[in-house]
Parts: C-alpha cells; structure tokens; sequence
C-alpha cells in the first residue's frame, strides 16, 4: 500500500471512529426486513433515511387506556419530516408517508410480512404498494 492510499485509509478510520463517538451509527438496511431502531441511529433504506427521536406517552385518563408514540425523522432527497407512529388501545396501527412522491408504510408492533410480533425497539418500512399487496394476499 502507497503512502497516499494509507494516509486515506488512516482518514477515514478515524472519520468513522470520531462519528461512532459523538453517538451517531448507520446500518443499511431492505424495505420488508426488521430492523432494530435506537436514539442516534439512522437506518438508510434505498430512497430514504430513518432516525428515531424516542418515544412519548398520554398517560390514561379513567378508563381511557394510554397512548404510546414513537417518533422519528425520514429524509428523502428533497427535505426531512417527522412522522409519529402511535399505539393506541389494544391497535397498532402502522404509519404512511410520502417521500419524493412515493408512499411508504412504517410498521412497529406487528407486520404483514412476519408471522410473530415485532420486538419493541424493531421497525419494518415498506413501499406501500407491496404492503397494500401483502395485505390482499391470501394467508
């Protein structure tokens, strides 16, 4: 190895060493599969990148139940949003949203591709017309 291919080497080891450091991690990851989510994490799918912010409660209120709300930020070639999935009563009920003109479904708890639930700190995200497919399919 050259000294230039070293020294590019020695530069991007400790690029990655100083962002591992200050808390921020990727992993590439396919639309359809589980993945694990944490704070400070991005998971880059082909079209997007997904972030979790953390999580939120409406404590019950009577005999009405809690809510849990997860947070994150998807970011596409044309800007970010914040999406918010939400476990409401006994339901949880997956996310839609758009990046670059194409809908997308955020699933936690449950997916329609996998026969057992989802860990609590596991996402799926599909294109929405295969998850659309998915749920027409007989089962």
């Amino acid at each position: 190895m050259n000294m230039r291919n070293f020294a590019r080497v020695v530069f991007l080891l400790v690029g990655v060493l100083g962002l591992t450091a200050a808390g921020f991690t990727f992993e590439r990851v396919d639309y359809g599969e589980p993945v694990r989510f944490a704070k400070g994490k991005e998971l880059r799918f082909p079209d997007l990148r997904l972030r979790y912010l953390g999580a939120r409660e409406i404590p019950a209120a009577g005999k009405v139940p809690g809510v849990r709300m997860e947070d994150f930020v998807v970011t596409g070639r044309r800007g970010a949003q914040k999406i918010t999935w939400m476990n409401g009563p006994g339901k949880a009920v997956p996310v839609v949203f758009t990046v670059a003109a194409e809908n997308y479904v955020l699933e936690l708890g449950q997916s329609v591709g996998q026969a057992k639930p989802l860990a609590a700190d596991e996402a799926v995200v599909w294109p929405e017309k295969r998850y659309r497919e998915l749920l027409a399919a007989p089962r």
